[in-house]
């Protein structure tokens, strides 16, 4: 009587093992299978919040150089890269981490976009973007920074 609770024993350890294994060696397949990309899960994975930037047909894509004249693209949708900044009274997008906020463009984001969102920008802070928005004057900021980037609708972690 024994040996049979050994035998019990070691194919209830056995079994035990196996499924185990199954669930660590399935789990990537189930996650990309029922949540199609499982990047959230990883801490290298590039945050992107964009809201109702598919109904945007038109953009142009320009660097900080590119923004010689204003006026050039009043009312216009752009994608520019940058570093953000998301401090108190400075949210704003630099064109490299040394930059002063006289070269930078104040952010103002879009209507559609979520006021809940804080956590996730600050996780952004420093870091390489690139923001979806419309290039304007920076009429109430004009003395600390380059321009406005207002209705802004997207920004991608680079």
């Amino acid at each position: 009587m024994k040996k049979d609770v050994n035998i019990k024993r070691n194919i209830n350890f056995k079994s035990l093992i196996i499924g185990s294994l199954k669930v660590f060696l399935l789990a990537p397949i189930f996650c990309s299978i029922f949540f199609l990309n499982c990047n959230h899960l990883s801490s290298s994975a590039k945050l992107s919040l964009c809201f109702d930037s598919a109904s945007i047909k038109k953009k142009k894509e320009i660097s900080f150089s590119d923004i010689g004249n204003i006026d050039t693209y009043k009312n216009q949708y752009i994608q520019i890269d940058g570093y953000f900044h998301f401090g108190f009274e400075d949210v704003a997008l630099y064109p490299s981490r040394n930059s002063s906020s006289s070269e930078a463009l104040w952010i103002d984001f879009d209507s559609a976009f979520p006021n809940n969102l804080s956590k996730e920008l600050e996780s952004l802070n420093r870091k390489q973007v690139s923001v979806l928005g419309v290039l304007d004057k920076a009429d109430r900021y004009s003395n600390y920074y380059r321009a406005s980037l207002v209705r802004v609708i997207c920004i991608k972690e680079k």
